[in-house]
């Protein structure tokens, strides 16, 4: 693969209300000031072996015919981290990168970075991480808020393809597989429903894998597997969200009502005081249909990975801004 096939959107600056009803919470006016570019799809095996020269994904081999046994199912995740769980084919590194930790993201940033004659976005001191040049150009994870506003594409329904015709409230057994998902979530996303090659475990359960990414279709703006297939790692502290963004000094703990580029980390007095764990936005091959919404989140340890945690990376560069086909300084062929 040659990194001048990197393929980008750019993200044009706008407002967008953070959150989502199905999560009940409360909304947040969010302005992104920094247009930026972001990756169509997630970073793949294929570019991560390029930049880092290994693959450490635990879905491997081309999505179909599966050598997994019955008892390998996506809640198994021990069985995958140990690399039991293997697809066969010729197609692998198509797959979205995964089994990757947050601090494995920032160094594949920085790394790509140098390589694409970019300055990198971050400073690595073992495990402490900081991004001091908010306008650097070179490539980065999205922030929490950046990932979000690119999800729903302008957009103000639940997903971005609308409303679900089935939400939490009334469809049955939602937190099983069971009940009807929205029909139009399978023409957007590798989930629960539709990752697997129809075989089962002994407790009939689909056996579900990650998908080649591309298959599906994008959203408005052009992003590929945004939902589904895997969740991806973004910049921010777990909880570091304007929804919980106060007035910390004067103990003023409401919603923020309005907020400019959040972008993290700061604490706050309920926050994970170790600096240790960060979000990560979306679904997963094994999730269910709601959880496909545009809000949907949850976060890890900075250190930890699993084989349904991927990502993709962003760069800010006010020249694409002007002309979004300037070309990129590369080094490696």
């Amino acid at each position: 693969m040659n990194l001048r096939d990197l393929k980008t959107v750019t993200i044009k600056p706008g407002t967008f209300l953070l959150g989502s009803q199905i999560q009940r919470e409360p909304r947040t006016k969010v302005i992104i000031t920094r247009g930026f570019d972001m990756l169509t799809t997630p970073v793949t095996q294929e570019l991560f072996l390029k930049v880092m020269g290994e693959n450490p994904s635990a879905h491997q081999g081309a999505a179909g015919a599966t050598t997994a046994d019955e008892d390998n199912t996506s809640d198994n995740l021990a069985s995958m981290r140990a690399g039991t769980f293997r697809l066969t084919g010729d197609n692998a590194l198509c797959r979205p990168v995964e089994n990757v930790s947050w601090l494995d993201a920032i160094r594949f940033c920085n790394t790509l970075s140098k390589l694409s004659g970019l300055t990198p976005a971050y400073t690595i001191d073992g495990e402490n991480v900081s991004w001091p040049d908010k306008e650097c150009d070179g490539w980065r994870l999205p922030t929490y808020c950046e990932a979000e506003y690119a999800c729903k594409a302008g957009t103000t329904t639940d997903f971005f393809f609308g409303n679900a015709l089935h939400t939490p409230e009334n469809t049955p057994d939602v937190r099983t597989r069971l009940g009807a998902p929205d029909p139009r979530l399978a023409d957007y996303a590798w989930y629960g429903h539709n990752a697997h090659a129809g075989q089962t475990n002994k407790y009939g359960r689909w056996i579900t894998f990650t998908m080649p990414v591309g298959l599906k279709l994008p959203n408005p703006w052009g992003l590929y597997d945004i939902i589904g297939n895997v969740k991806e790692w973004v910049w921010d502290l777990a909880k570091r969200h304007p929804k919980f963004l106060v007035d910390v000094k004067n103990q003023n703990y409401k919603t923020a009502l309005e907020v400019s580029d959040p972008d993290g980390p700061s604490l706050t007095p309920w926050e994970n005081k170790d600096r240790k764990a960060r979000a990560f936005k979306g679904a997963a091959y094994h999730s269910i249909a709601s959880e496909n919404h545009s809000a949907d989140d949850s976060s890890d340890g900075s250190s930890s990975a699993a084989p349904d945690i991927g990502f993709r990376v962003v760069r800010t560069n006010a020249l694409r801004m002007k002309d979004p086909h300037a070309p990129y300084r590369l080094t490696l062929q």
